[in-house]
């Protein structure tokens, strides 16, 4: 089996069963988020954000994974605003990167972050 076939029975697999598993309590949509985004060269979850930043990844109230990005601008007396076009550069990296692997991709109106689905309505 390739590389490539053992993604796509691994995404088969995330669209199959998305219950949280027993011993991290994270679903396999979750996890499935977190090692492709690992695999392109992103922080995921940083242990220390005021020195890392990098992404937060979690289960969305509504169904399917949030995505957030945190820079040491989101922390408190941070200026945020002076981050607004990083911000876009990444949420477009990260929506392609995610779409091609055929997720769904949504903004969240309320904070901006990114809603992922499985891709199958």
């Amino acid at each position: 089996m390739t590389l490539r076939e053992a993604d796509q029975t691994s995404d088969r697999a995330t669209t199959r069963h998305d219950g949280p598993d027993d011993t991290t309590g994270q679903t396999a949509l979750e996890r499935r988020v977190r090692v492709i985004l690992g695999q392109a060269g992103f922080v995921v979850d940083p242990a220390d954000l005021a020195v890392d930043g990098g992404l937060q990844v979690h289960r969305a109230a509504g169904g399917g994974v949030l995505v957030s990005w945190i820079s040491t601008a989101n922390l408190p007396n941070g200026d945020i605003t002076r981050y607004a076009g990083i911000r876009e550069a990444i949420h477009l990296a990260l929506t392609t990167i995610l779409r091609r692997r055929g997720f769904t991709v949504a903004a969240d109106p309320d904070t901006g972050d990114l809603i992922i689905g499985t891709g199958e309505g």
